[in-house]
């Protein structure tokens, strides 16, 4: 199954797709100066050019995970909310992931840093990933 494994994040939203394991994967980075409302469009934008790009049949999605100020929370639970939003209206199946439990599913702590994670990844995938890559492969591997 073609799978489009996301952490999601206003700043910087980590991607990997995996057919069977990882094949390609990135980081989409709006520009800093963007208001919330078009790093949300740039994002959602930019997760649907991959998902034709890769002809993606599911999407796994980190859940929220930890959380920030009030102005970080309600910013990724908008980002959450329009990408789900994109993915129902084009039919695209969602799983939700919780972090921690994909990562214990992979035999590292919930806890862990992120080189660690990334060693995991690389190692399973048989990819080189970097932090801002890890815990989108992380994703891939724990769904």
């Amino acid at each position: 199954m073609k799978v489009l494994a996301l952490d999601l994040s206003t700043k910087a939203t980590g991607w990997c797709f995996a057919d069977g394991r990882p094949l390609e994967w990135g980081t989409l980075k709006p520009k800093v100066t963007l208001e919330l409302p078009r790093r949300l469009e740039y994002m959602v934008r930019e997760i649907a050019e991959l998902v034709t790009t890769f002809h993606v049949e599911h999407l796994a999605i980190v859940e929220l995970h930890y959380m920030r100020g009030m102005k970080v929370v309600r910013a990724l639970f908008m980002l959450h909310g329009a990408v789900q939003y994109w993915a129902v209206i084009n039919g695209l199946p969602i799983s939700w992931v919780n972090q921690n439990t994909a990562l214990k599913a992979l035999g590292l702590k919930g806890n862990c840093k992120k080189p660690e994670v990334v060693k995991l990844v690389t190692r399973l995938g048989d990819a080189v990933m970097d932090e801002d890559l890890g815990e989108a492969g992380a994703t891939y591997f724990g769904a």
